[in-house]
């Protein structure tokens, strides 16, 4: 897959039945980029998540997801996509933890923050257990 800056490797792809708008397919890419696509002809970009690995320091932090960037609105930013359960099949099948960084209205240095429907987003997630509070942020 060529994602227009350079060769991206699929790592993991798979077909998800969203609640009421069809299968979708999910690719994980080798830059920790999850892209989704509509299965029509011709598949339609409905978004992506961005995720940074942070290896861990030591014995009491683990290495972890941070959740960079996300939309998922859907081809155009029709927003037909969202609460479809994309986001919480990507996050909850994660080898290693995931952590967003608590809403506070800024721009990390990493370049995480959250907008739109991310605050709610990322407090589902954590409240279901599928992630967590980017440390010192909670």
């Amino acid at each position: 897959m060529d994602d227009g800056i350079g060769i991206s490797f699929t790592v993991s792809d798979w077909i998800f039945p969203t609640k009421n708008k069809g299968d979708v397919r999910i690719v994980w890419t080798e830059r920790d980029e999850v892209i989704v696509w509509t299965v029509s002809s011709p598949p339609e970009l409905i978004g992506s998540i961005t995720f940074t690995h942070i290896e861990g320091a030591d014995r009491h932090i683990d290495d972890h997801y941070l959740v960079t960037n996300m939309y998922l609105d859907g081809p155009n930013g029709s927003g037909d996509y969202k609460r479809q359960g994309i986001g919480e099949e990507i996050i909850s099948n994660t080898c290693i933890r995931v952590r967003f960084h608590v809403d506070d209205g800024n721009r990390r240095d990493d370049g995480g923050h959250l907008t739109g429907d991310g605050p709610g987003f990322a407090a589902k997630m954590v409240a279901k257990g599928f992630a967590y509070w980017e440390e010192g942020d909670e």
